[in-house]
């Protein structure tokens, strides 16, 4: 098993397709250090004279940038590049016939395992790395300031998921959003995964996991669970204020159903090919 494991994870994080998607995650990343943090150097003089208050890493990251626009295009975007680097392949062996030539070699349960750990784990990373840049260029510029509640400058509220942590321990705030949205993400890439013998074009499959996570947003957002749609669960800055149960009950269903799909789908059949 651990020889299948390390030739997936080998190639997730080896080839071209997986640089390119960090790449264009960094590059909104950056922009938005470069269009929303280097303006406020000098505080908010000239920007909105009203706010006293110092900016502070913890509303100008983009994670926590609650009025910018960088925030909604980067949490969509790593959606749709998470399933770039490999969660295409499993299709690709499939149909090309290359997974007979592996099953004579490895074991059948190594290859399945490490094809679904390989996607999570290349898809989080995707989603993770830019933020944590994005963090890192914030704070050059930004001072690490621990939020206050009476200021009105935080996106979250008092009434919010962790409201606690955030005010009293915000950097342990922001680490356990990262591990949040690493899941999601990379949930969301499997789920790609789970349909590959479904679908007989690869590019559909490039935007399957964007679709359903843009369709699964659309309608739970009018539903008594929108705190359980993926962009809400996603957003560090809570938007619909969300509770525990949600994010976890989120974190399960796209686990089970991705998993099960993909065994039930997939592992059974692969002899036939």
């Amino acid at each position: 098993m651990k020889e299948g494991i390390k030739l997936e994870l080998y190639r997730a994080f080896h080839n071209r397709a997986y640089y390119v998607a960090l790449i264009i995650a960094c590059i909104i990343a950056v922009a938005q250090v470069v269009m929303d943090v280097l303006p406020l150097r000098g505080g908010y003089a000239g920007v909105d004279d009203n706010m006293t208050y110092p900016p502070s890493l913890y509303n100008t990251c983009l994670m926590l940038n609650f009025a910018g626009f960088f925030g909604y295009l980067y949490y969509y975007a790593v959606i749709l590049l998470g399933t770039i680097p490999h969660a295409v392949s499993y299709y690709t062996d499939l149909r090309g016939g290359y997974i007979k030539n592996l099953y004579t070699r490895m074991d059948k349960k190594g290859y399945l395992a490490g094809k679904y750990l390989s996607v999570f784990l290349s898809a989080g990373s995707v989603c993770v790395l830019p933020l944590i840049l994005n963090l890192y260029l914030t704070a050059l510029f930004i001072p690490a300031l621990i939020p206050q509640a009476g200021t009105n400058q935080f996106a979250v509220s008092a009434q919010s998921m962790l409201s606690d942590v955030f005010y009293s321990h915000p950097f342990l705030y922001v680490c356990i959003y990262l591990l949040i949205d690493f899941c999601i993400a990379g949930l969301f890439a499997c789920m790609a995964l789970a349909v590959s013998r479904l679908l007989y074009n690869r590019y559909i499959l490039y935007f399957f996991s964007f679709v359903l996570f843009i369709l699964l947003q659309t309608v739970l957002s009018y539903t008594v669970l929108s705190g359980m749609a993926p962009y809400f669960v996603m957003q560090p800055t809570q938007m619909n204020q969300e509770i525990p149960g949600y994010v976890i009950a989120d974190i399960i269903v796209l686990f089970a159903v991705s998993l099960g799909a993909y065994i039930l789908g997939g592992g059974r059949k692969h002899e036939v090919l």
